[in-house]
């Protein structure tokens, strides 16, 4: 939950103008609340939620890697975004990668 609220409150950046939404976790964000895998399932839908929002992402660093987790509603395709960026993919609305 501490997890949760340090991502809402702390690393959520709204982009109004561009309708998107994204939250940050570094390695150490996520040391710091004794991370297990599965703790961050659902957070990127808290920035989705917002009002206006259409397309959401969560970045999060782990074992090296960079793992992103987009969602979007109506038709954006984060699965096209996901496959021709960050050779990733997923469906329509839901979609990750790794960077």
């Amino acid at each position: 939950m501490r997890l949760l609220g340090y991502s809402i409150s702390d690393q959520l950046v709204v982009l109004q103008d561009f309708h998107t939404a994204f939250i940050t976790l570094s390695k150490a964000d996520l040391e710091r609340f004794d991370h297990q895998i599965g703790d961050t399932e659902g957070v990127v839908n808290y920035a989705l939620s917002i009002k206006d929002i259409n397309l959401a992402a969560l970045f999060m660093e782990r074992d090296g890697i960079v793992k992103i987790s987009f969602r979007s509603k109506g038709n954006f395709s984060v699965d096209m975004l996901a496959r021709e960026h960050f050779d990733g993919g997923g469906h329509r609305n839901a979609a990750g990668a790794k960077l």
